[in-house]
């Protein structure tokens, strides 16, 4: 009987591959390809084969062979260039899809995917380019349209994106993924009704997309929802449960409500096993120098070198290290620069922009430059580069900055922290969530510098309105029932005051006044402001007596914003460190007593500092010189601080095995 020709035992391996019959497919195309290892569509469809058996290195190995053989064929390119984006190689990918367009320039799906390469390496300007382009070939082109609007998202450049998601609802109205991203989109300037009523609706379309419930969970939390925010995202979770940004965001949420350690932990432990244990056999063994008086390598890895709330916390530290004991590396994931860019570059001994490197390669320059003490800046926040910390690119790794906590993350060894967040007498702590040590700095988890003084402090409003006017200017997804009930009793024990408090949306407003008007306090006495640009969000606190602080978590920025313009804060002390932040910065000020450590001791303070116009008059006027004169705005002190903890840090270091 003839022996079986490769060519039909390669229709046969098609047949099953086709219909979906893949574990008899694959040993039917390696026949093939011991008989014939250059047949090129056998080393293409093997390859497909091999991706979707979970297998993508053996894809690619039989893509580039493929290519090899036949550099001119288009689908093999864009297959190759497919997987490599897809298996978090983005940057591999780039040259295989502009090469596949070399060969078929009208080729839609390339440039389509060519700009989705391109905006996950943050070159937004070249992935709107791309996708235009795409566009061109097929004006009908749905996907490329949407992908158009992420990448101006993503540059910011909002009112187009959110053209570009309108074109595509219009061009196809039954389209989920246009109006999730139309919601976000409009999130992002702080449309929050809107965006939560685009949300809804790609929901409604499609009850199992993930980006949507995740986009809701957004808008949700930023209209105090957050309990309707944490059931979103925890449901984008668990339909698409390997996706870090969806986890990322639902823990970024639970720490704003965390009072219950244990179940943050659990989801902390779920990221770890998940995103970080399959790469620990990435770890490299280190061999830094361990001279322990050397001069150190400290890298900083962050999105926020530019003008973002961060920079008031980071220039302190960045202008005051010593250059002579420490050299100073900056990974920055800028995608637009600025002003406060340019500045923070000119602290850098060495600068790095990291937005065009995926996580593997950013881990790789790490390890290149030698770091020997890498710090994250951002946690679970927006923007993270977590999963370059879990390959551990430098021996030591350090937490700080993003939020007081812990990331959960069992290759970050320490975290900054002070006594007043972290008691060490045990009480409260984040040890049931935390996997890093604490490292104590001796003052303040903060040093603050508003960068331009303006505006002045003006004199105490309540002298010539004749009322208190309590405020508040934290952002809502700290203003939950507990937070609300602290400010009605407040103001029960203050006849005539007032409250001015931050609120965007019309329906934030709506829920507050409803639960006010029911407690028997009139509208009158409540004043709502919108998100203004710093200068006007810092001369607001020019119509505010006193601070009320939020509960659990405190204000943190906002906090130091207000003790500079001269308004003092009462706060109440929480079980978690989120909301220990302005205890810690009224310590540093010795004002202390301004902190109840019992629900009904607030509205008592509270009242005792408005019941007292003269004393309130002063402490306005010398808050300014009382902050500037303290460790909450030395930021040679703080530099100090933090360089004897790095030193400390490494010392242990040393003292490990190896």
């Amino acid at each position: 009987m003839a022996e079986t020709s490769p060519e039909e035992i390669f229709r046969q391996a098609v047949r099953h591959h086709q219909a979906g019959e893949l574990e008899q497919a694959r040993p039917l195309y390696d026949q093939v390809l011991i008989q014939r290892p250059d047949w090129v569509d056998a080393l293409h469809w093997s390859a497909i084969l091999e991706y979707r058996l979970g297998s993508p290195d053996a894809a690619v190995e039989r893509l580039r062979r493929a290519i090899s053989h036949d550099e001119q064929r288009v689908d093999s390119h864009y297959a190759l260039g497919i997987i490599l984006r897809n298996s978090g190689r983005a940057q591999e990918a780039v040259p295989v899809f502009i090469r596949a367009l070399q060969l078929k320039p009208d080729h839609a799906e390339a440039c389509n995917d060519l700009g989705i390469a391109l905006a996950s390496l943050n070159r937004f300007d070249e992935a709107i380019a791309i996708f235009r382009r795409a566009l061109t070939i097929r004006a009908d082109f749905g996907d490329a349209l949407n992908n158009l609007g992420s990448a101006l998202a993503s540059a910011e450049r909002y009112d187009e994106a959110t053209a570009a998601f309108r074109q595509a609802i219009a061009m196809r109205p039954t389209d989920a993924v246009a109006y999730s991203n139309l919601g976000h989109s409009l999130w992002s300037v702080g449309k929050f009704d809107e965006a939560l009523a685009a949300c809804q609706r790609a929901i409604f379309l499609n009850p199992n997309y993930a980006d949507g419930y995740n986009h809701l969970g957004l808008a949700q939390k930023d209209l105090g929802l957050v309990q309707q925010a944490l059931v979103s995202f925890r449901k984008a979770v668990e339909l698409r449960p390997g996706d870090v940004r969806l986890r990322d965001a639902l823990i970024a949420c639970t720490n704003y409500e965390a009072v219950d350690l244990p179940a943050l932990a659990e989801e902390m432990r779920l990221w770890n096993q998940i995103h970080s244990a399959p790469l620990k056999s990435l770890i490299p063994t280190h061999d830094n120098d361990r001279d322990p008086d050397r001069r150190l390598r400290i890298g900083y890895v962050s999105s926020d070198f530019g003008v973002h709330v961060s920079e008031y916390f980071l220039d302190p530290l960045l202008k005051n290290h010593d250059h002579e004991r420490f050299e100073i590396f900056v990974y920055a994931q800028v995608s637009q620069p600025d002003d406060s860019t340019q500045r923070f570059q000119k602290y850098a001994d060495q600068w790095r922009i990291t937005g065009n490197l995926d996580d593997p390669a950013l881990a790789d320059q790490i390890r290149q430059d030698k770091i020997d003490i890498l710090v994250d800046l951002k946690l679970h926040t927006v923007g993270n580069r977590l999963l370059a910390m879990a390959r551990k690119p430098a021996p030591v790794q350090v937490s700080w900055l993003g939020y007081p906590g812990t990331s959960g993350l069992d290759t970050i060894d320490w975290r900054l922290t002070d006594r007043f967040l972290e008691p060490q007498d045990g009480a409260p702590t984040v040890a049931a969530a935390s996997a890093e040590r604490p490292a104590y700095l001796p003052d303040c988890f903060w040093c603050y510098d508003p960068i331009v003084p303006e505006p002045h402090v003006n004199p105490l409003p309540a002298k010539t309105a004749n009322f208190i006017t309590f405020g508040s200017l934290n952002a809502l997804i700290k203003v939950n029932n507990t937070t609300l009930d602290l400010w009605l009793a407040t103001l029960s024990a203050v006849p005539n005051s007032r409250l001015l408090m931050l609120a965007p949306a019309v329906s934030a407003r709506r829920r507050v006044t409803d639960k006010f008007r029911a407690a028997g306090i009139d509208q009158s006495r409540i004043e709502f402001v919108d998100r203004l640009p710093r200068p006007l969000y810092l001369r607001t606190y020019h119509r505010i007596d006193i601070c009320l602080d939020t509960y659990p978590c405190s204000g943190h920025s906002t906090s130091c914003d207000a003790l500079w313009m001269g308004v003092p804060i009462v706060t109440l002390v929480s079980p978690t460190v989120m909301g220990r932040a302005t205890f810690s910065q009224l310590s540093n000020l010795n004002l202390q007593h301004l902190a109840a450590h019992r629900p009904e001791d607030f509205p008592t303070i509270a009242a005792k500092l408005a019941g007292d116009i003269p004393a309130l008059a002063q402490l306005r006027e010398t808050l300014r010189p009382r902050m500037t004169e303290s460790p909450l705005m030395d930021g040679p002190r703080f530099a100090r601080g933090v360089e004897t903890a790095y030193r400390k840090i490494w010392q242990h270091w040393l003292q490990s095995p190896g």
